[in-house]
């Protein structure tokens, strides 16, 4: 068997392929020059004289440059559906004749980046011969990959203030919608382009059966294209343009990878639905990025009856934590907000009534209105605008719990941390 193509790469950044090379302590560098004139050595700017005094002797992550091995093919004889571009090599060993194939499980002491890397992302991890693999199996949703590159879209949250917007005005737009958005359809002719579904709402023995006649009357919409995280494909009973989610990933908000730069492979739906819409706005290229019906104003419930946190008295989603979450969404958009700014991609936030002060606040009319809008990094200067900003900015600075009692409950898994935050729990009008 082969020993896979390798390249040098410093930062683990790109992980889409990457394996581990052992440069010899004799002669590194004419190891990292032969490996460069074969064209799969990847150095930037540095020369490998510069490369191989650091690398010498070690065990290096690379980058391969090549999407077919020689050992693919053992691979592929035990797993027929492992095809050419799904298998990455991660790891070199000694091989030791066949050896053991399989998914292998990384454990909480494997505290390396190739484990943490697969961890984060759910990857499959398999060892032929020696070698160890990423299976890759899905890799559907890279037609996407900046598809409306330069284009603009509208995030649509599901807030009590969206039934005050005039959604008819985006009606040629962009827009990405999710969860129960089809109680709205009666009411306008507006249709989201791609609608998004991953909720355990649909499993409520209360109100599921409801939540399953949303998402239906959602997904069957012919210009609507619907991502559902494959968890739920069984309560869809058909769908004009379906692209399963197979990759999702629910972390602690403090934690790694709770934002996809890729969501083609992965995406997290940390925080909130809201998170992974953002990441696939990321994936298609749009350059400005709109939301509304964020309100983020919920109150504490704890019955599903005449629902207060959404567009729809019957919307039914229990919220028994209303200021607790408020702070966990609020730290999802800031964290994700710092990956649109690094690719200089601009976020408002044309919310009708909202507490997201994450983002430029922008009036829904004036940019629904102009197609050509081009915007700023500050928000409108108009009276409505900065009456709004002013509310923002003082809920945020009275908060609702003494700091020091947020700090401490964030610390708690989720469900115990609202049962704490109950006891503080103050919020009684959202």
């Amino acid at each position: 068997m082969g020993t896979p193509p390798t390249s040098i790469v410093h930062e683990l950044t790109d992980l889409e392929y990457i394996t581990e090379y052992t440069v010899s302590t004799d002669k590194p560098s004419n190891d990292l020059e032969r490996l460069a004139k074969k064209g799969v050595l990847t150095l930037g700017s540095e020369q490998p004289s510069d490369v191989a005094d650091r690398v010498s002797g070690e065990r290096c992550f690379v980058r391969v440059n090549s999407d077919l091995f020689d050992c693919q093919e053992t691979l592929a004889a035990f797993y027929p559906s492992i095809s050419e571009g799904s298998t990455i090599a991660i790891t070199g060993r000694a091989a030791t004749g066949r050896g053991t194939v399989g998914p292998t499980s990384i454990g909480s002491s494997d505290s390396s980046p190739v484990a943490s890397f697969c961890s984060e992302r759910c990857l499959d991890y398999y060892t032929v011969n020696g070698w160890s693999f990423i299976h890759k199996p899905y890799g559907h949703l890279s037609k996407y990959r900046n598809k409306h590159e330069g284009e603009r879209v509208f995030l649509v949250g599901n807030g009590p203030s969206l039934k005050d917007t005039d959604l008819d005005l985006i009606k040629d737009e962009h827009a990405i919608a999710m969860n129960r958005i089809s109680l709205l359809y009666e009411e306008t002719d507006w249709r989201p382009s791609y609608y998004l579904f991953a909720s355990d709402n649909v499993r409520n023995t209360e109100w599921g059966a409801e939540w399953q006649k949303s998402v239906n009357e959602a997904v069957s919409e012919p210009k609507t294209t619907s991502f559902v995280w494959d968890r739920y494909l069984d309560v869809v009973d058909s769908a004009s343009n379906l692209e399963p989610l197979h990759r999702v990933t629910e972390r602690s908000i403090a934690e790694t990878g709770t934002f996809s730069t890729n969501a083609s492979q992965w995406v997290s739906k940390t925080g909130t639905s809201m998170n992974i819409a953002l990441q696939l706005a990321y994936l298609m290229g749009f350059e400005q990025i709109f939301f509304i019906g964020c309100d983020m104003n919920w109150s504490s419930t704890s019955s599903s009856k005449n629902d207060p946190n959404h567009f729809d008295d019957d919307y039914s989603a229990r919220i028994p934590n209303g200021e607790l979450e408020r702070r966990r969404m609020r730290r999802t958009h800031q964290h994700a907000y710092q990956f649109f700014q690094d690719s200089n991609r601009n976020l408002y936030n044309a919310t009708l009534e909202t507490l997201l002060d994450v983002y430029p606040l922008v009036e829904f009319d004036s940019i629904a209105s102009d197609s050509e809008w081009a915007g700023s990094g500050s928000d409108q200067k108009s009276p409505q605008i900065q009456q709004k900003r002013q509310k923002i900015e003082y809920y945020w600075k009275i908060g609702r719990y003494p700091k020091w009692i947020y700090n401490t409950i964030r610390l708690f898994p989720h469900r115990i941390a609202v049962q704490i935050g109950r006891l503080f729990n103050r919020d009684t009008s959202g």
